[in-house]
C-alpha cells in the first residue's frame, strides 16, 4: 500500500510528522515541490524504513507498507496542536481478515479485567469513608455515607 501526503491536504505550510501506528515496516520518500512531476523517483530497492516521517515544508511524503498486518490504524501527527485540529486518518488494512470483536482472545482478557474491576469498583467497601471520625459517623462509614472512590490514582 502507498499512501501520499501533502500539507496543503491539511492546509499546513510547515514541517510536520507523521506516524502510522501500530502497523509495521513502513518505507518512505521524501521529496520538495509537489508541483512538480519529476521529482518523483521513489527509491523501491532499499526505501528507508521509519516509524515517524518528518515531512518537509511545502513538501510531500510517500509511505509504503506491508499489508501483512490486519486491522485499524491510526495515521497522525505528533505535533499537539496539529492533532487537536484533526489531521489524522484511520486505515483499514485488509478489513475481512482483522480480529473483529468476539474473535480476539486479547479482548476476552480485557473484557475479563474491566468485570474484574467493576466489581471492585462498584463495592461500596473500597470507598473513602467521607464522614469517618466525626460525631455522627465515628466508625467506618454504611455504603450510603461512602462517598469517594479510593484507587491507586489517590483520587
Amino acid at each position: 500500500m502507498r499512501i501520499s501526503i501533502t500539507p496543503r491536504m491539511a492546509l499546513i505550510r510547515s514541517i510536520f510528522t507523521v506516524t502510522i501506528s501500530p502497523s509495521s515496516s513502513r518505507r518512505t520518500t521524501k521529496y520538495g515541490n509537489p508541483d512538480d512531476p519529476n521529482i518523483f523517483r521513489p527509491n523501491k530497492k532499499k526505501p528507508p524504513c521509519r516509524d515517524v516521517v518528518l515531512l518537509p515544508k511545502n513538501g510531500f511524503a510517500v509511505i509504503a507498507f506491508q499489508t501483512d498486518n490486519p486491522g485499524m490504524w491510526l495515521m497522525h501527527c505528533h505535533i499537539a496542536n496539529h492533532a487537536s485540529a484533526g489531521l489524522l486518518l484511520q486505515i483499514i488494512e485488509r478489513h475481512a481478515a482483522a480480529n473483529h470483536p468476539g474473535r480476539s482472545n486479547a479482548l476476552d482478557v480485557a473484557h475479563t479485567l474491566c468485570a474484574s474491576w467493576n466489581s471492585w469498583a462498584y463495592d461500596c467497601k473500597n470507598y473513602w469513608p467521607g464522614n469517618i471520625g466525626n460525631e455522627s459517623a465515628p466508625g467506618y462509614p454504611s455504603c450510603a455515607d461512602a462517598v469517594n472512590l479510593q484507587n491507586e490514582s489517590g483520587v
